[in-house]
């Protein structure tokens, strides 16, 4: 059965054909780009998916030509994922020890939105001793995020 809410289900757009794409100047023209299951998507959902689309293709192409020091010096070089590569050693190392293999039950539940609070503590006083400030912070002001998307969005 046909919803008609553009959910792509071979239904009816209930957009008006003769609407046009706002023109965005200096990133290209996202209307060229639309694929036609996108058709009945708002103005600004037609804007978003164009931005994804075009997020998408650019993360797609990087793996294709990764760069290497060695195998591919002219390749891409990533910056748009933030990856500490330098501490890989470190937690593989970490990750094979044998009290890794016991989780306590807390550690699978919803925290304080802040973080738990041993975590709080350790960067607390790993920021402390490392930005030199000049009183240590106090883990009751510290808030651990996993990622800026989730940082935005507690900021928002």
């Amino acid at each position: 059965m046909d919803s008609g809410y553009g959910d792509g289900l071979q239904g009816e757009c209930l957009r008006k054909p003769d609407q046009t794409q706002p023109k965005l100047y200096g990133v290209g023209d996202p209307t060229a780009t639309f694929s036609s299951d996108s058709s009945c998507l708002s103005s600004r959902g037609r804007v978003i998916k164009w931005f994804w689309d075009s997020a998408e293709e650019g993360y797609r192409t990087y793996h294709m030509d990764e760069y290497d020091e060695d195998k591919n010096p002219s390749g891409i070089i990533n910056l748009g994922t933030s990856e500490n590569k330098l501490c890989f050693d470190l937690l593989s190392w970490r990750l094979t020890q044998g009290d890794m293999l016991h989780v306590e039950p807390s550690l699978l539940q919803y925290p304080d939105w802040r973080g738990h609070l041993f975590l709080r503590e350790e960067v607390a006083k790993f920021l402390s001793f490392y930005c030199k400030s000049p009183a240590p912070l106090k883990p009751e002001n510290v808030v651990v995020l996993n990622g800026c998307a989730s940082l935005f969005s507690a900021l928002a």
